[in-house]
């Protein structure tokens, strides 16, 4: 019988049908995250919403586990969906429509800056979306149902296989005061060449808070450091 880290006990694994035991009403999926070790999952943002609300999500650090989840596709007919993928619909049916509706709006609100930062970050964002999972980091990176994650990339390039580059969604909590600050920067001086720079450093958070790499170090260090001076500066 197969067994896992949960964010539901810290010292005990759980069984899936342990797990299935104790999900809540209205639950459909067996809710997981990866990663290469416990600690560094439970720091990963995507966890957020999964925390607030309650939802046991299971932490897979066996690099097979990645690979396992995919082909068995589902436990007693409930299907296994990461947390680092779509849509993070929680609650019961009229609490999901609430959020949707809320998010739909804000999005509106929201709509052209977004649209600007994905046009600076064009070349690593499919699309640059306001998250529904996220409560107190500013952005995160998700995949859509289907993408490889990147702990799954990172099993690939171990292996010896070079995955496919795949561009994720960008998802910034509209909630936080940089996304927030951000907005009204943007829709006072959008010609601000710091802007750009601001919105290389939120992708560049999103990354490093998942435990990825940042394609440029350097250049992310330097940006930091000149945003930094100036904010004292002024």
């Amino acid at each position: 019988m197969s067994r896992f880290h949960s964010t539901a006990s810290e010292g005990e694994l759980t069984s899936l049908a342990q797990y299935v035991e104790r999900m809540k009403e209205g639950q459909s999926a067996v809710y997981f995250m990866t990663g290469e070790n416990r600690t560094a999952v439970e720091k990963v943002p995507h966890l957020e919403i999964f925390k607030e609300k309650g939802y046991e999500v299971l932490i897979l650090t066996d690099p097979i586990d990645e690979i396992w989840v995919e082909a068995v596709g589902e436990y007693q007919g409930h299907k296994f969906q990461s947390a680092a993928k779509g849509v993070a619909d929680l609650g019961s049916e009229e609490e999901r429509k609430k959020a949707e509706s809320e998010r739909e709006e804000h999005q509106k609100e929201y709509a052209a800056l977004l649209a600007w930062m994905h046009t600076v970050l064009s070349e690593d964002t499919k699309e640059v979306r306001l998250s529904g999972r996220l409560t107190s980091s500013a952005a995160c990176l998700v995949g859509d149902a289907h993408d490889a994650t990147p702990n799954l990339e990172k099993i690939l390039r171990a292996m010896g296989q070079e995955p496919p580059r795949i561009k994720r969604i960008l998802e910034v909590n509209g909630e936080h005061p940089l996304v927030q600050g951000l907005r009204q920067a943007y829709e006072e001086k959008k010609d601000d060449p710091s802007l750009r720079e601001m919105v290389e450093v939120v992708y560049g958070l999103a990354v490093l808070s998942e435990g990825g790499e940042l394609v440029d170090p350097a250049h992310f260090s330097q940006l930091v450091s000149t945003l930094a001076t100036r904010s004292l500066d002024n």
